[in-house]
């Protein structure tokens, strides 16, 4: 048929002039805030975007390259031997072959969780203020979310593996004063309630066991345009518990004010500030 030497001549040109139908999903994913989105990429590995998050695919020759810029993904990653599968966020990168994952740039730290399979982490040995130039000589700089840098065979350390079930977080120091420093990192091992956590999101809810009210705060603040601001920091330190649908805030805040003794005050369609009821008066 028409149709099957169309095809067959179209892959066949591939072929001859160097063409990858793989660097067909190469480019900049993103997602608003309080938005998710699901991406199906050339190679058959499917990306789950969470709200507020950057990624760049850019898939080579011999690699399957990605960049987490900001935010929050899962991937279910197709097998291909071949072509390894790396993700890069901050100064960590993860490798995977036929797994599934989820990866959360938490400012400098990073947050890895695997649902299937296994994966290997690794640091990347470049200090994040500073350009290297590699010995194929590339320059590279981690802020340069544009450049070519995490997608060569950067410098790594190995950090170790996870496996279906386990979750680490590669915590990074803050940066030291002298120049050109590495900063140090290390990983801890996440326990039963932030794995349970940090996978909650894929459902369409976040779960809190026990968390400071500063961190829920933070958290909700992901999925939301709202401005919400504590008022006293001395309330910051209340520890909260409980499922919130995402994008639910007064769910939240009606928790927070009949189960916390907490004021919600709504300043405008952008800002809330939460105090404490006995000082509301003060705050009119």
């Amino acid at each position: 048929p028409a149709f099957a030497l169309t095809a067959c001549l179209v892959f066949l040109l591939n072929s001859w002039f160097g063409g990858d139908p793989l660097q067909d999903s190469n480019g900049l994913y993103l997602t608003a805030v309080g938005k998710h989105d699901r991406v199906l990429l050339a190679d058959g590995t499917v990306m789950h975007l969470n709200t507020n998050s950057q990624i760049e695919v850019a898939f080579s020759e011999n690699f399957r390259n990605i960049r987490l810029i900001q935010g929050e993904a899962h991937f279910e990653v197709a097998k291909n031997k071949d072509r390894p599968f790396r993700v890069y966020a901050g100064k960590g990168r993860v490798e995977a072959v036929g797994t599934a994952f989820t990866v959360y740039l938490r400012k400098q730290d990073v947050e890895v969780l695997v649902t299937e399979g296994k994966v290997e982490l690794a640091e990347i040995n470049v200090a994040p203020e500073t350009k290297s130039t590699l010995s194929d000589g590339n320059t590279i700089n981690l802020n340069d979310s544009k450049g070519p840098a995490l997608y060569i065979a950067l410098p790594v350390e190995q950090l170790g593996r996870l496996e279906a079930g386990e979750g680490a977080t590669i915590y990074v120091s803050q940066s030291s004063k002298v120049k050109n420093e590495l900063p140090s990192v290390k990983v801890k091992v996440m326990d039963d309630k932030q794995r349970k956590r940090r996978d909650t999101w894929r459902q369409g809810f976040v779960l809190f066991t026990g968390d400071t009210l500063e961190d829920v705060i933070a958290e909700i603040s992901r999925y939301s345009p709202v401005d919400i601001e504590i008022i006293d920091p001395a309330l910051k330190q209340i520890r909260i518990g409980g499922q919130f649908k995402i994008g639910d805030l007064e769910s939240l805040f009606d928790t927070l004010e009949f189960s916390f003794g907490l004021h919600i005050t709504m300043l405008d369609n952008k800002r809330i500030e939460i105090s404490a009821a006995n000082i509301e008066n003060n705050h009119n």
